[in-house]
């Protein structure tokens, strides 16, 4: 495989975990967005509980020959009166029809014994002291253990949505960590891997540069694999085939000459002592 298909491969590896990462991490954080909002209405939920049993019980020991016990009971009738329909259209269809009954009664029960109370003590104050205990004990009371059940039931769901918010959280962390510490060790593996390679492919082709240069023309360079430095190494050793073909031919006409050059100068020798001695022969006559 070449280092650009290497190269490409690990790009396109890092970019489909990323893509995965990019997948799954919306689709938790959607889903996180959801639990969310179910969370902060379960609180507002638990908040309006608190709230209405705060009313209810700011009421538990009214003194109906106090001025201001009118007006409180006109306050908290009118806190109330929003309070329930806002809890009971929180809660599921089924409770919260039932929730909704059972306060409003046990609150009208209440608040007309308590203006009872508050008409009587115009006219007999020691009769209207006892209303407002029977009413406590027996409307307030009921209501308070309605909202502490309901209220008790939703603190459970909190902590349920808690610790299923708190898991959505540790599976999104290991959604983004895990396939990113994949493409991580995949990645920074090929990389090492590769350059070891490299490394390796590079020495030997020094060496066997050294060789050359130190004329061991039979010397070829390693051809391992078919990356661009293999096939860069079959190009110069097709090279290097080729000028020793030529360094082959040349010492070969470089012989022959020689040769010829050895045989031409053999037959002057020859053809000189020839016509020396033609001459010698021709003095002595």
């Amino acid at each position: 495989m070449t280092l650009v298909k290497r190269l490409w491969l690990t790009v396109a590896f890092t970019l489909g975990c990323l893509i995965v990462v990019m997948l799954l991490s919306s689709q938790q954080l959607f889903s996180l967005r959801h639990q969310f909002a179910d969370y902060r209405e379960r609180q507002q939920l638990s908040t309006h509980l608190q709230t209405l049993k705060a009313e209810v019980l700011s009421l538990s020991r009214a003194d109906p020959l106090l001025e201001d016990t009118a007006p409180q009971l006109a306050r908290v009738q009118q806190n109330v009166t929003k309070l329930i329909p806002a809890i009971s259209q929180a809660l599921p269809p089924a409770s919260g029809q039932s929730f909704a009954g059972k306060a409003q009664g046990y609150w009208q029960e209440f608040a007309k014994n308590l203006r009872s109370a508050l008409t009587i003590a115009e006219t007999a104050p020691e009769d209207a002291l006892s209303i407002p205990e029977r009413a406590y004990s027996l409307s307030i009371v009921p209501l308070v253990n309605l909202i502490d059940s309901t209220l008790d039931n939703e603190q459970r769901q909190l902590a349920g949505a808690e610790s299923a918010m708190a898991q959505a959280m540790l599976q999104l962390v290991l959604l983004v960590l895990g396939p990113l510490g994949v493409a991580s060790v995949a990645v920074v593996l090929s990389q090492v891997l590769l350059a070891q390679r490299l490394k390796k492919q590079i020495a030997a082709m020094q060496h066997a540069a050294d060789l050359l240069g130190e004329g061991q023309l039979g010397t070829r360079l390693p051809v391992s694999g078919r990356d661009e430095l293999s096939q860069a190494a079959g190009h110069i050793n097709r090279f290097l085939d080729k000028l020793s073909e030529l360094l082959g031919t040349v010492r070969s006409n470089a012989a022959g000459s020689e040769r010829e050059a050895q045989d031409i100068l053999d037959l002057t020798h020859h053809v000189i002592g020839t016509t020396r001695q033609q001459a010698e022969t021709a003095e002595h006559s």
